[in-house]
């Protein structure tokens, strides 16, 4: 079984690698099932405007912005100003070498469509114009810069598909892409997590319920 790769630096890449995705899916997941407003019952806006609107709002914000700037930072170019980034591309340097026959294709693949959407140009001029810097003609409302929320989470799927291929590759197991073992991520990853910020309404209609003086 490969356990481990060229060297400890690589092993240690994906480790952090593999955290920052775990941070992106959890932010995306978290933002999509409370804030995600076509999807999101009235019941559910009612609580939120009747409990803390604005405080909420800056969450919905945080949460949206973090995880869009964590996808960004990892299609950035591998060496800036002579310093190494943790990028997309150095991970999948790291573990080529161990991919063969289809999981090689599957995880090249992988990392392909993630960097293209990541690297297109209306996710760049997002970073480049509203993550990263406060352009001007974009902060005084003169410019829209914006990118399809549809785009950001196909970006998120992306990158949680790669990390499953990868470390399919790191641990020796097989990629099963007719039925989607370690090649597409499943809902048992994202569950616990859609049931953790079902749990924060929950207490938070209870809190409502019991201490309505706290209006």
């Amino acid at each position: 079984m490969r356990t481990k790769l060229v060297n400890a630096d690589s092993n240690r890449d994906i480790e952090a690698f593999s955290t920052i995705v775990d941070h992106i899916l959890a932010m995306w997941t978290y933002w999509e099932h409370l804030f995600d407003f076509p999807r999101v019952t009235d019941e559910i806006a009612n609580l939120y405007e009747r409990s803390t609107p604005k405080l909420l709002s800056y969450v919905r914000w945080s949460l949206l912005m973090s995880a869009a700037l964590e996808i960004a930072k990892l299609g950035d170019p591998e060496v800036q100003m002579g310093r190494e980034n943790l990028t997309l591309r150095l991970i999948y340097g790291h573990i080529e070498v161990a991919a063969t026959g289809s999981e090689a294709k599957a995880l090249r693949t992988a990392m392909n469509y993630a960097l293209g959407i990541i690297q297109s140009n209306p996710f760049r001029q997002f970073r480049h114009r509203v993550l990263v810097h406060f352009d001007r003609l974009t902060a005084v409302g003169d410019e829209v810069n914006d990118v399809d929320i549809e785009l950001l989470g196909r970006a998120v799927a992306a990158l949680a598909n790669f990390r499953l291929r990868a470390e399919a590759v790191v641990e020796g197991k097989p990629i099963i892409i007719a039925t989607g073992e370690n090649f597409i991520v499943g809902d048992e990853v994202r569950g616990p997590l859609r049931e953790e910020a079902d749990r924060f309404l929950q207490l938070l209609s209870a809190g409502l319920t019991a201490h309505p003086q706290a209006l």
